[in-house]
């Protein structure tokens, strides 16, 4: 049995754990279908947390992550229907830029990227992971490989980019979100980079299953840069590859081992909230000093 909170035990949750504000989030678990049980920090929520400890300091906030995006966006309706109050919603961006189905209400709020690990990567994050690994030690010798590798994926990942998003739409997307390395190369000792091949054999794919269909959401004219508007988790997996490869070739000594790669980004994104690095940060200070309580 499914249990699932009132409107009015939702809203007074914050007065159990003696905070100012319920932030939900994405992540942990995605069966979860209610915030029943607390599942503990995930990276969604490590996330949005450094941003509300630098920007937010005034409202105590306790965070909960529910789980899908499906079941955050439940809480989200609510704060739209004006059906509940002291609560914030954090949401992947997704492609909504291009869907135009963003939910307009203060207390919900969006990654600057297509998802949180779009907005934790950076040249000068992936230098210093680079660093951690291999024998070199000042960041120019490692940032012109890091570079340009990068925008071999930008160049590539545009097209890639431009042709998923009307066929995520039709629920056919060229980059299945549990294959984040469906589209690479597939030997990781060489150079990373998208596989032509991969690409085409998957388009036909879905020009198999599509047939007639037609996208039943209407996709805007954006303009699509890769590192922000692409799945988030690809692009980790892009840049941990990237990452090892430049580290081998300059003498690579340290090794990555399970989750230490989007904890050092998620460090680093922390960083750079307390200095108000850059845009995307600057984007996370606005929205959050736009959340609301009764």
């Amino acid at each position: 049995m499914t249990f699932s909170r009132s409107n009015l035990g939702i809203a007074n949750q914050k007065h159990f754990f003696n905070v100012d504000i319920i932030v939900y989030t994405e992540g942990g678990d995605e069966e979860r279908q209610e915030d029943v049980d607390d599942p503990g920090p995930t990276y969604d929520s490590l996330v949005w947390r450094s941003a509300w400890g630098c920007f937010r300091k005034d409202l105590k906030a306790k965070f909960r992550p529910v789980g899908s995006k499906t079941t955050a966006l439940e809480y989200a309706r609510k704060l739209e229907r004006k059906e509940i109050r002291n609560i914030a919603v954090c949401l992947d961006r997704d492609y909504s830029d291009y869907y135009a189905d963003k939910i307009p209400d203060q207390n919900v709020l969006y990654t600057y990227g297509y998802s949180w690990e779009n907005d934790v990567i950076t040249l000068d994050g992936l230098a210093s992971m680079t660093l951690l690994l291999a024998r070199v030690t000042e960041h120019d010798e490692v940032i012109p490989d890091l570079e340009r590798i990068m925008e071999r994926f930008e160049r590539i990942g545009r097209i890639v980019g431009s042709i998923d998003v009307p066929l995520q739409a039709e629920g056919l997307p060229l980059q299945p979100k549990k294959k984040v390395g469906l589209l690479l190369k597939a030997n990781q000792n060489i150079e990373p980079c998208f596989c032509r091949k991969q690409i085409a054999k998957r388009t036909n794919e879905i020009r198999k299953i599509r047939k007639s269909r037609l996208a039943e959401t209407p996709v805007l004219g954006v303009e699509f840069n890769f590192w922000r508007n692409y799945h988030g988790k690809t692009l980790v997996e892009i840049v941990r590859r990237i990452v090892n490869f430049v580290a081998r070739k300059n003498g690579r000594v340290g090794k990555l081992d399970g989750n230490s790669f989007e904890l050092f980004l998620i460090r680093e994104f922390d960083k750079r909230c307390k200095v108000l690095a850059d845009n995307i940060v600057q984007h996370y200070k606005d929205s959050l000093n736009a959340v609301q309580i009764a």
